[in-house]
């Protein structure tokens, strides 16, 4: 078992990882439709992985996935909508779709709910002994998280940061199935991206997907690239922040 999944440790294994990182990682996924070419749990999944990977060249403890996260929430002839089954979610009239309970959601909560759930965690990590916090993954969640973030410094004493730390394309999960989130579960999980899935025809746009077209720009070097600076970025920060040099698992 990995030395770095919070569910796995022993209190004696606990104590020997916090005092040689006391960082914790909070995946912060949702079961959500992510087109029909990605799983349901894309969002905690690729965050998951990036943990995993910080910690071997860091350390610090991985806690298990919060699930549920605020999202755009709509009533549209009495039915519920939230997330991307609101419509478009892009100003490009291409991908313009009408609003639909798409297959497979589970995770919506509202914010104050979330709020609660959200301080419980960072208040049980600070008690644990955590002095750092790193969150990421749905997009809503990790916002939240990060408006959250001089809250839980002032009245927890943790630091808390999400991995958005690079611009543009190479910003670690910053559309929604498309071109970025594609590109990098084609890097870290090949077997669960079914391309044939998404319509063969340009002129049609995937139902579900905001940001670049993953059929045209999603490839396995554009996600090894997104993964491999926003390690070498977040080690940076960690390190720095906690006054440590890199370790090895």
């Amino acid at each position: 078992m990995s030395t770095h999944e919070y569910i796995y440790l022993k209190p004696q294994e606990f104590q020997k990882e916090l005092q040689r990182c006391p960082v914790a990682y909070l995946p912060l996924g949702t079961l959500e439709w992510h087109g029909k070419h990605l799983p349901l749990g894309a969002d905690g999944i690729q965050s998951h992985y990036l943990f995993e990977q910080i910690a071997q060249r860091v350390g610090g403890i991985i806690c298990p996935m919060l699930f549920l996260g605020p999202d755009q929430r709509s009533i549209v002839d009495g039915r519920e909508y939230y997330g991307m089954d609101n419509g478009n979610y892009d100003p490009d009239p291409m991908q313009w779709y009408p609003p639909q309970k798409f297959a497979g959601s589970a995770y919506w909560i509202e914010e104050s709910g979330f709020q609660i759930l959200l301080d419980a965690v960072v208040k049980q990590l600070a008690r644990a002994g955590f002095r750092m916090i790193v969150a990421h993954g749905h997009g809503p969640s990790t916002h939240f998280f990060q408006d959250r973030a001089e809250f839980y410094r002032l009245h927890h004493g943790v630091k808390c940061i999400s991995c958005w730390q690079l611009e543009g394309d190479l910003s670690f999960q910053s559309d929604h199935g498309a071109m970025n989130e594609t590109s990098i579960l084609m890097a870290i999980h090949r077997e669960l991206v079914s391309m044939d899935r998404l319509e063969q025809n340009l002129d049609i746009w995937p139902d579900g997907i905001g940001g670049k077209d993953p059929r045209l720009f999603a490839n396995v070097q554009v996600g090894n690239e997104m993964i491999a600076k926003t390690i070498e970025k977040m080690v940076e920060i960690i390190n720095r922040e906690l006054g440590q040099k890199e370790v090895s698992s």
